[in-house]
């Protein structure tokens, strides 16, 4: 039986909230196929703050929304975004109660099923990318059902460590396949499940590598730095060790760091002359900053949930042929051109002050490395793997 043309369901985060590696996906398997996503079911219980009061009315006014439109789709499409329908329920994330769980059953999956009938979806791959679906994804009839496992979800901040590894314990009893994006997720959860492939993650190869030949002027928050910039992009929060830049703002007082992406609400972030915090900036942006930082870097802190991620911001800095300078990571190859792995401090000043000699024609030849590290590719893996499962024996 052939994956081709089918419908996908796919449990995942609030789409267009924030850039992730299941909506990446998700835009290509678009492309041969319709996709009904399934905004976030919750899985950490609110607190009280601004962030979470304001994510539960946004949850709400989307769910009216669709309500009101009689419709699933509730969000306006990109050009990349057609045959993508997306679906907006609302559900209590107070999992710890059995109870809410059966609610949220009853009630989530009603407003599923109806959307599966109006769309004339029947026999779709269901694909989750979070536990929280456990209660789900056995009770929808799928052709094959899959746990695309990009984090490991216990280890992240806010999390209800035992909770969150009880429903992921009883979500892999429930799918036929595990795509996992690190190596050290493959490791932990084939301890688990005995169908569990590698797929690291792709990159959206064609926008990054206009920062190579980019021709417009600096961005307006950094267009007076004549010195080089060190760049970083992508969430500021406590998975970043402020400590690195901290020591790199003194070691290269002469030049500028430059972090580019939101803050999370209450971390406190290293302040210096030469540091400048931009704030979020549209993705389309960001091949023009890329364009002019002379160093990008990784300054991971050395945690669990860390060594179990794949840094998607690496393929893309390399993609834009900038030169990263990384702490050690499992899923970092020393080899590749344009990597620079510092074990300290001091090693990873010494890693800067050779990527700001890297060449224009080296910073192509770094670029040209990702050609084959495309979404595209990686999807077509995903697919491949998914059709083997989909096959009889």
């Amino acid at each position: 039986m052939s994956v081709d043309k089918k419908w996908i369901v796919f449990f995942g985060e609030d789409w267009g909230r924030h850039h992730s590696t299941g909506q990446y996906l998700a835009k290509e398997l678009a492309k041969n196929h319709r996709v009904l996503w399934i905004n976030s079911l919750g899985m950490r219980a609110p607190k009280l703050n601004v962030r979470d009061i304001s994510r539960i009315f946004y949850k709400l006014f989307d769910f009216v929304g669709s309500l009101f439109k009689k419709r699933v789709k509730v969000h306006n499409q990109e050009p990349d975004e057609q045959g993508i329908e997306v679906l907006a329920p609302l559900a209590i994330p107070l999992l710890n109660f059995r109870i809410v769980r059966l609610f949220n059953r009853a009630f989530v999956l009603r407003l599923i099923k109806g959307a599966m009938s109006r769309l004339h979806i029947s026999q779709p791959i269901v694909i989750t990318s979070c536990p929280a679906a456990v209660d789900l994804i056995d009770q929808l009839e799928g052709s094959v059902k899959v746990y695309y496992c990009a984090d490991e979800h216990s280890e992240i901040h806010g999390m209800d460590r035992e909770l969150v590894r009880s429903l992921e314990k009883e979500l892999l009893e429930k799918v036929d396949v595990v795509v996992a994006s690190a190596k050290m997720l493959v490791t932990m959860k084939s301890k688990q499940h005995g169908n569990v492939h590698y797929l690291p993650h792709g990159v959206d190869y064609q926008l990054f590598r206009e920062a190579v030949n980019n021709k417009h002027s600096a961005p307006k928050d950094i267009a007076g730095i004549k010195t080089p910039i060190i760049g970083f992009v992508g969430l500021i929060g406590e998975h970043i060790d402020m400590s690195i830049i901290s020591y790199l703002s003194g070691a290269f007082k002469d030049s500028f760091i430059v972090m580019v992406g939101p803050v999370e609400e209450g971390y406190e972030v290293v302040k210096a002359p030469n540091i400048i915090y931009t704030g979020e900036k549209k993705r389309a942006e960001l091949p023009n900053y890329l364009a002019h930082f002379k160093a990008c870097i990784l300054p991971y802190k050395q945690t669990e949930r860390n060594k179990f991620a794949n840094p998607t911001k690496i393929n893309e800095y390399l993609a834009a042929g900038c030169p990263v300078i990384t702490v050690p990571h499992p899923e970092v190859n020393a080899d590749t051109m344009g990597i620079y792995v510092a074990g300290d401090v001091e090693s990873f000043a010494g890693g800067i002050r050779a990527a700001f000699q890297t060449s224009v024609d080296e910073k192509k030849m770094i670029s040209n490395g990702m050609e084959t590290s495309t979404w595209q590719h990686r999807t077509q893996h995903f697919l491949e793997i998914i059709d083997t499962r989909s096959t009889p024996s």
